[in-house]
């Protein structure tokens, strides 16, 4: 069977640092003074130079890249660069190659104000790659005397294509894209040394890739980071498919984020979703910025886009269809909210989880055996400690009876750093057993005694990767 689940062992530190290496790292948990990201554990790369690094076994991925995420926060001032590796080793564990090898530069790791989640992928490993070796190294600065950085969270885990964006980081500026008002910026970078500085009047960034080696019906993850100052203007995300001729056939995926939310997150947002079938004829996919407005910037890095095996399996994921979140099934307290000026994660409505505990869920079919992507946006309302939010994919059989755990993300009552910053959650499902026919997706909160302790949901998203 394909091994699709998170190919790491203890990926969000419970166990404290079994089956990882490291150097200059420690556990931290929610008596500490960190709150975790998930769980009740994250891993503190401390002052001075850190390392933290796992080896994984390559059998059963079919010579698949490795999608990687993982969440840093630094509670402290000036932090050193990060450097994220995925290096491909052979039976006799020798280093053969290099699937990855980027950089989160120190103005990221410094940012106290908000927590951020990272995602990219490798190349393909080698054909006599066995194992794959995840590293973080942490360098230190010679100005500072707490150089600490956390990091909690971390997928490793097989899909189906490399990125098929050509300068994806913009290390090249804007080579590779068109657009207007889109200009090369090489500072307040969300990884590597380039980012684009897209103008909120009529600014659009555009890239165009070919998909025609692709099967008909395949779908595709997009994945991006965006940063303003600036709360506004508008950002529009399309995935439009093309005709041989360059002409539109379909919207494949149609984003709307309002600045206000990325202003308020005082750092940048990470972005997934994934688009809906490629059509009968469709030759090119085509991605596209526009930001309108009346003043400021989107700052725009790391642009991914990568073939999946399975469009969003949820019905009204972004809660735009109505002020009810149906096909959700919610508590009488969990509503559906629509903002005058919107700052959701995405589009103009929510779902907002009460002080008083509430729960929504949503039922979909799934395909036995195979793992699936979930993420979605999170951030507290009215006060930080906004009581326990437990999230989790739990498999169904034809009958709607529960049969299994795929995925458990559990957010501590203090996980936001402030009310009103999205953050961004990733995970990986274990196989779904051969006899599951349905997988529950459900947000349930606990009770809290502060006045607007609230919870909002926005952009769930459950998709296969290989």
């Amino acid at each position: 069977m394909l091994r699709c689940n998170n190919l790491l062992e203890n990926p969000s530190f419970e166990l404290n640092l079994t089956g990882w290496e490291s150097n200059n790292v420690f556990i931290l948990g929610h008596a500490q003074s960190s709150e975790p990201f998930e769980g009740t554990s994250n891993a503190r790369m401390d002052s001075g130079v850190a390392i933290l690094s796992q080896d994984v076994l390559l059998e059963g991925t079919c010579a698949s890249p490795l999608l990687v995420s993982f969440q840093i926060y630094s509670g402290t001032g000036a932090v050193g660069d990060l450097i994220i590796e995925v290096l491909w080793l052979n039976s006799m564990g020798s280093i053969i190659a290099t699937g990855l090898r980027t950089l989160i530069p120190s103005e990221r790791t410094s940012n106290s104000k908000n927590r951020l989640t990272f995602v990219e992928i490798t190349d393909l490993p080698p054909d006599n790659a066995v194992m794959a070796r995840l590293q973080f190294t942490r360098g230190s600065l010679p100005i500072n005397l707490d150089n600490i950085l956390d990091i909690d969270q971390i997928i490793l885990t097989p899909i189906s294509s490399i990125n098929l964006v050509t300068n994806s980081g913009f290390e090249l500026g804007k080579q590779f894209w068109t657009g207007t008002n889109a200009n090369e910026s090489f500072t307040s970078n969300y990884e590597g040394t380039g980012n684009i500085l897209l103008n909120a009047i009529n600014g659009t960034l555009v890239q165009n890739i070919p998909i025609n080696s692709f099967a008909r019906g395949s779908s595709f993850l997009l994945s991006f980071a965006v940063f303003s100052t600036n709360a506004n203007s508008t950002l529009k995300v399309e995935v439009t498919w093309l005709d041989k001729n360059g002409n539109p056939i379909s919207t494949g995926l149609d984003l709307s984020i309002n600045s206000q939310a990325i202003v308020l997150a005082h750092n940048y947002v990470t972005y997934v979703d994934v688009t809906t079938p490629v059509p009968k004829n469709a030759n090119t996919a085509q991605i596209k910025f526009t930001a309108t407005g009346i003043s400021g910037n989107f700052n725009i890095d790391k642009v991914i886009f990568s073939k999946v095996t399975s469009t969003n399996l949820l019905v009204n994921p972004s809660f735009e269809n109505s002020n009810s979140p149906s096909p959700w099934i919610a508590s009488g307290g969990t509503t559906v909210e629509q903002y005058q000026d919107p700052d959701s994660y995405e589009g103009a409505r929510l779902v907002n989880l009460p002080e008083i505990a509430g729960y929504i869920y949503q039922d979909v079919s799934i395909i036995p055996e195979r793992c699936y992507l979930f993420s979605f946006g999170y951030r507290t309302f009215g006060a930080n400690s906004a009581g326990n939010l437990l999230v989790q994919v739990k498999w169904l059989d034809r009958t709607g009876r529960e049969i299994g755990l795929g995925l458990s993300i559990i957010i501590g009552s203090g996980t936001a750093i402030d009310v009103l910053k999205w953050l961004t959650y990733l995970g990986i499902t274990e196989p779904a057993p051969e006899n599951a026919a349905m997988a529950r997706v459900q947000f349930s909160k606990s009770f809290s005694d502060q006045d607007n302790a609230t919870i909002e949901i926005d952009k769930v998203v459950l998709a296969s990767l290989v």
